[in-house]
């Protein structure tokens, strides 16, 4: 099967999607808040929301790979929270009952997660950006070339986000990379995005722009 949109109500896509998230993205903040915030609100109830957006990629019927945006950075979980409640203190509750020194880190956790504040060199949210938030491709897989094109799994995620921007009215997709994570840097300066460097939660990063109008023309 080739890329296709995440479906929030699919409990098994929604599992597979947040158990790579913990596999490769393990120092993540959004980690921190425990495998029921995972799967229950922010693959699930913040897609439903319009807040995150997820493009997946299954084999044998198993998501294997995944890429996720928001086109509101910054209060995208917040903005969740705000609409949710009461559901996410039913999940919060249920992950301290099950790990109670979970609730140490919460508060902090919710905190970081939730604004971005001195973060510099990451354009500000303003119409016609879309922020890129996690792309875990493992390295299984990154030779794998899905039904309906001819390229590999990475480019055609980017390049499948890139075709959903557009017809969203985006004109640039933004990607923050570690510097540390070189495979990244170099497959999307070979994309020809734009590098810029800047800070996000006080450590370096780096910044591309992918500009959407420019790779059309």
């Amino acid at each position: 099967m080739g890329i296709a949109h995440l479906d929030p109500d699919s409990a098994t896509d929604v599992g597979d999607v947040a158990t790579l998230y913990e596999q490769f993205l393990p120092t993540s903040p959004v980690v921190h808040l425990g495998p029921r915030f995972l799967r229950e609100f922010f693959f699930a109830e913040l897609v439903r929301d319009g807040l995150l957006g997820c493009l997946v990629c299954r084999v044998e019927g198993r998501v294997v790979a995944f890429l996720s945006w928001t086109n509101r950075p910054g209060n995208f979980i917040s903005r969740g929270i705000k609409r949710h409640p009461l559901s996410l203190a039913w999940i919060m509750l249920r992950s301290i009952a099950a790990r109670p020194a979970f609730l140490r880190e919460l508060l902090a956790t919710v905190r970081m997660v939730t604004r971005r504040a001195g973060d510099s060199g990451i354009p500000a949210w303003e119409p016609g950006m879309i922020e890129a938030l996690s792309l875990v491709v493992p390295p299984e897989y990154q030779r794998h070339v899905p039904p309906g094109g001819k390229g590999r799994l990475t480019t055609r995620l980017v390049q499948a986000l890139a075709d959903h921007a557009r017809t969203e009215g985006a004109e640039r997709v933004i990607y923050v990379v570690q510097p540390s994570n070189a495979a990244s840097c170099i497959f999307f300066s070979a994309m020809g995005c734009e590098f810029a460097k800047g800070t996000y939660a006080g450590d370096p990063v780096y910044v591309y722009t992918h500009d959407l109008l420019q790779a059309a023309g």
